[in-house]
């Protein structure tokens, strides 16, 4: 696939992104990702995001986007998600899933406007 340069808005953060590494479904992006080390099922707690591997939560200053992946379900509007590919400071690699659109989590969208994406 070519790689296209897009400036993109997904929970309210503007992000110039590579689009270079799409998959075609979210089943296919996980086990790739997996595969590629980012196997922890990172969340947002009220403190930050958590890593499972290190049981520390991470501010936004300790957490880069490596990018992102949006999908959209076949019969369903609404069924919607973003695949973010995080990595943090002391080297936790995962995941986190938002919805995407009216569903999509604020308080997440608020913590990633704080974060850099990984260039």
């Amino acid at each position: 696939m070519s790689q296209q340069n897009h400036r993109v808005n997904i929970s309210g953060i503007l992000i110039n992104n590579k689009m270079n590494n799409q998959y075609d479904n979210f089943l296919d992006a996980l086990r790739d990702l997996k595969r590629k080390g980012y196997d922890q099922a990172i969340r947002l707690t009220p403190e930050g995001l958590y890593c499972p591997l290190t049981a520390q939560v991470f501010s936004p200053e300790s957490v880069k986007i490596v990018e992102f992946h949006r999908f959209e379900g076949d019969s369903d509007v609404s069924d919607m998600a973003i695949l973010y590919v995080i990595e943090t400071s002391d080297n936790c690699k995962g995941v986190l899933i938002d919805a995407y659109g009216t569903y999509s989590n604020t308080i997440l969208g608020d913590f990633l406007r704080q974060t850099k994406f990984k260039h």
